[in-house]
């Protein structure tokens, strides 16, 4: 019986959008959505933000999971909402941190992964 190894590619995409306004820009950061799209080779990972946004990810074993801190920024997802059924993600947690000043993502991961991030500035235009 031979066996075929599968890597796996977990994909981080930082989608940020945001609207042309001089009002936004005194505003906090907000995660506003987390999208979750796998397949057979690769999980992709999709953070919304209503404006650019600095991160830090890094990731840790034992258990393996990676790290997403986001400073300034509040969380206005339902994590329990989001479907990882297939997904080499076990769990998703998230906490306020420094007085609130820093959201700090945990993606629990099923086990050990190739992680790649890409960030993508996404401008909508008010009418």
């Amino acid at each position: 019986m031979s066996f075929r190894k599968i890597n796996f590619l977990f994909v981080f995409v930082l989608a940020l959008l945001f609207l042309s306004s001089s009002a936004l820009q005194a505003q906090e950061n907000v995660l506003q959505d987390i999208q979750l799209n796998s397949q057979s080779d690769h999980t992709q990972l999709i953070l919304t933000f209503n404006q650019p946004v600095s991160q830090r990810i890094f990731s840790l074993n034992e258990p393996d999971r990676v790290v997403i801190d986001l400073p300034n920024t509040q969380l206005k997802v339902q994590l329990d909402q989001i479907n990882l059924t297939n997904s080499v993600i076990e769990h998703i947690r998230a906490a306020q941190h420094d007085e609130r000043q820093r959201l700090r993502l945990v993606l629990d991961l099923k086990n050990a992964q190739t992680i790649q991030t890409h960030t993508i500035n996404v401008r909508i235009e008010e009418c």
